[in-house]
């Protein structure tokens, strides 16, 4: 169970009688791999600042935001100087590694069943670890490492992305049937600017394996596809697992030199937003696009299944080009949400609406031709758990069922 306690005691009758002091220091006490310059470079306190409880607010969020210790608690002691205060942030650390299970069906694949090992600080630098395995009609293998600040004042940050996914290619895009293995390489460099936005440089490689040559550009065993490109992503959501309010923004362009030599470059872009209403109701809204100009080689197609647009098979179109709409309404049954608390736990009751269509890059029209499906169901979070059941129709009067361990945006 992940836990963390915030106190928050300022010295109330000298703030009611409206004396301001100042910062004199800031010390901390409990970290045991963490060094205290990794906590501190986060904070914009300051000694000399004066201690506006406001400011200290804000600062106590973000480092709860942060989601690499487990306890933090904010107090404040007299020194010599009765204008002044020392800041004390005791803080307790997450274990430094936690299991995550998860399972799902797809229509096509059927079911599939995984765990993921995570550390959210590996080392006391604040370095995330992500390692997936999951098993079923598709197996597949990732490790995500990345490294949010390094270089000091330079505000760099590194990302690396190695991956296997092997099944057998049951799309209607190519006949017949054959097995595929894809491994994947990325690595990202790039730099922080404030503490929303982050853009980046990124290069790898592909290497696409199957047993039917006709499925691969070079129309051999393998294929294997360099990548360059460029990325940049704007977040201010309050609580990435299951946000309530904010924005998220990403985009990236990436150049794919294919083994016959010609050239696919990619644009993608994700729009999510976030509005707290009445009573913690909360609307959600995501979009999704994909435009690719060049050869797409088949392992790039684009393949919707139910994370992608719910209430239609996988594979039930497909295409070069894709769009992506949904629209949620999340509406507390009994739900306890506090993010400075690190409380996310309960029921919801979700009403949505999805709209989504693939084309190839001859088809200028394509885009205009949207599948839709509209449904309810149940979220059952817990801290960073999510369950979700639901139910719907699609465009033909189709109903469907759709379960899984996530939430799609």
């Amino acid at each position: 169970m992940l836990f963390l306690r915030i106190s928050w005691i300022l010295l109330i009758p000298a703030i009611l009688c409206g004396q301001e002091f100042a910062l004199e220091d800031i010390r901390l006490y409990g970290q045991v791999r963490t060094p205290a310059s990794v906590i501190l470079r986060e904070l914009r306190l300051k000694p000399g600042m004066p201690l506006d409880p406001s400011l200290l607010n804000t600062e106590r969020d973000w480092l709860v935001r942060l989601d690499f210790l487990r306890r933090i608690d904010f107090l404040t002691r007299a020194v010599s100087d009765p204008d002044r205060r020392t800041l004390m942030i005791v803080v307790s650390e997450k274990p430094r590694f936690t299991f995550y299970p998860s399972a799902g069906w797809d229509a096509l694949f059927g079911i599939s069943a995984g765990v993921m090992l995570a550390s959210d600080n590996l080392s006391g630098r604040r370095e995330t670890l992500r390692i997936r395995a999951r098993f079923g009609g598709i197996r597949e293998g990732r490790l995500l490492w990345s490294n949010p600040w390094m270089a000091g004042s330079l505000r760099l940050f590194t990302e690396l992305d190695l991956g296997y996914t092997g099944f057998r290619y049951l799309y209607d895009d190519f006949e017949p049937d054959f097995f595929q293995e894809v491994y994947r390489f990325r690595w990202t460099l790039g730099r922080r600017f404030g503490r929303r936005v982050r853009i980046g440089f990124r290069g790898g490689w592909d290497r696409v394996v199957a047993d039917d040559p006709d499925a691969l550009v070079s129309r051999g065993g393998r294929d294997t596809m360099a990548e360059l490109g460029l990325t940049g992503e704007w977040d201010t959501r309050d609580w990435p697992f299951y946000p309530g309010r904010g924005v998220y923004a990403k985009a990236a362009v990436a150049r794919t030199r294919l083994p016959d030599g010609r050239i696919l470059r990619e644009t993608d872009a994700d729009l999510r937003g976030y509005l707290t209403l009445r009573a913690d109701h909360i609307l959600a809204f995501q979009t999704v696009v994909h435009i690719a100009d060049g050869p797409v080689p088949v392992c790039r197609h684009v393949h919707f299944n139910d994370g992608a647009l719910r209430g239609y098979r996988t594979g039930s179109f497909w295409g070069e080009n894709s769009l992506t709409a949904s629209l949620e309404y999340r509406l507390p049954l009994h739900y306890e949400r506090n993010p400075s608390a690190n409380l996310h736990a309960g029921t919801l009751a979700v009403f949505f609406a999805d709209a989504g269509a693939a084309w190839l890059q001859s088809d200028r029209s394509g885009w205009k031709r949207l599948h839709g499906a509209a449904g309810f169901g149940i979220h059952a979070v817990w801290q960073r758990w999510v369950l979700r059941a639901e139910y719907g129709v699609n465009r033909g009067g189709r109903g469907f069922l759709t379960a899984g361990t996530d939430v799609r945006f």
